[in-house]
């Protein structure tokens, strides 16, 4: 009788850490996509498109005769923040999938009058995306893999 009682409490705190640690994971899952599809698209809009784009741009001088040494600025702007933007997430790799990535955003930003709000929109169905395609083929690591790392 009391072996029994012993073994009722093990599976009773068995359970209980089981739903705890599940909801835990689930709380977790939430919270990492919640960062990954908003979070993250808002700030790196902000870092890599809004605010260099937006600094470049005031500073070039508006003289028609210095277009293309803008454009130059304009252009060396996108190139480096897209570089930079693939190396901050991780491996060589990255370097070229999010650094394209960072090429076709800045595309969105500049083709709609600077709007940062289409690059993050884009952003975020872009991250949005591979998370479900992710989940939907279980393949949880192919997502870290392009997103994250």
């Amino acid at each position: 009788m009391l072996f029994n009682k012993a073994l009722e409490i093990d599976v009773f705190t068995y359970i209980n850490q089981v739903f705890v640690l599940g909801a835990v994971g689930a709380i977790a899952a939430w919270l990492s996509w919640v960062f990954v599809v908003l979070v993250a698209p808002l700030t790196e809009e902000l870092l890599f498109r809004d605010w260099p784009l937006t600094r470049v741009q005031a500073t070039v001088v508006r003289d028609p005769t210095r277009e293309a040494l803008n454009a130059r600025y304009l252009l060396s702007t996108v190139l480096v923040s897209s570089l930079i933007f693939g190396l901050l997430h991780g491996s060589i790799f990255n370097v070229f999938l999010q650094g394209f990535g960072g090429l076709a955003l800045s595309w969105v930003y500049l083709a709609n009058r600077n709007s940062y709000w289409s690059s993050v929109v884009v952003h975020v169905l872009y991250n949005a995306t591979l998370i479900m395609i992710s989940m939907a083929f279980d393949k949880h690591d192919l997502f870290l893999f392009l997103v994250l790392w």
